[in-house]
């Protein structure tokens, strides 16, 4: 076997063929499945999810009756989702300063906290995080929450443990003042 086609072949073991786009993609574009030979799902993710959404614009009926009948599982799956198995303390850039914040929920479920905050302070509803949601009043609202959705995760620990998550925040707070970075944080430490 020539070096190229040992080249060729690995890259063929790399990956797969969805069945239903017919397009030949990496392992990594693939769910898991265990009692599939190659251990991968026959649909790319992509097609996966375009087809779980037909079939939900289509039979909308099936996900209310499901969970009507399954309330446990769809609160417990909810839960887990929620609640994360990590502390993580991020920061929110914009030019005006920075936002520092810790959680040990998941992290896109703060996010989507601080989206739906900010929402509310654009009605004028009270706002949790004023002196962060003020400045980004500066921006466009495209701007601030491409701001908030990607911010930049300054240390991730395992576990949730509010006492620690509080000293890993007051932390990052201290070392951004030293350094000499506006904070737009309510915190006085």
């Amino acid at each position: 076997m020539t070096s190229a086609s040992k080249i060729m072949e690995a890259i063929l073991n790399e990956g797969k063929t969805c069945t239903r786009c017919g397009k030949w993609k990496v392992y990594s574009e693939f769910h898991n499945m265990k009692r599939a030979s190659d251990g991968k799902q026959f649909r790319c993710k992509t097609c996966f999810k375009e087809t779980n959404k037909q079939f939900r614009k289509e039979k909308p009926e099936y996900q209310l009756e499901y969970q009507k009948q399954n309330p446990d599982k769809l609160y417990k799956a909810m839960d887990k989702y929620r609640r994360g198995d990590e502390t993580t303390v991020y920061a929110i850039q914009t030019p005006l300063g920075s936002y520092i914040g810790v959680t040990t929920q998941n992290i896109k479920v703060r996010l989507r906290d601080h989206v739906k905050g900010y929402k509310q302070h654009k009605e004028g509803i009270r706002s949790f995080l004023p002196k962060f949601f003020e400045a980004l009043d500066n921006f466009t609202y495209d701007e601030a929450m491409d701001w908030i959705k990607n911010p930049i995760k300054l240390e991730v620990v395992k576990g949730r443990n509010l006492r620690k998550a509080h000293q890993l925040e007051t932390k990052w707070i201290k070392k951004y003042k030293k350094e000499g970075k506006k904070l737009l944080n309510m915190h006085k430490t």
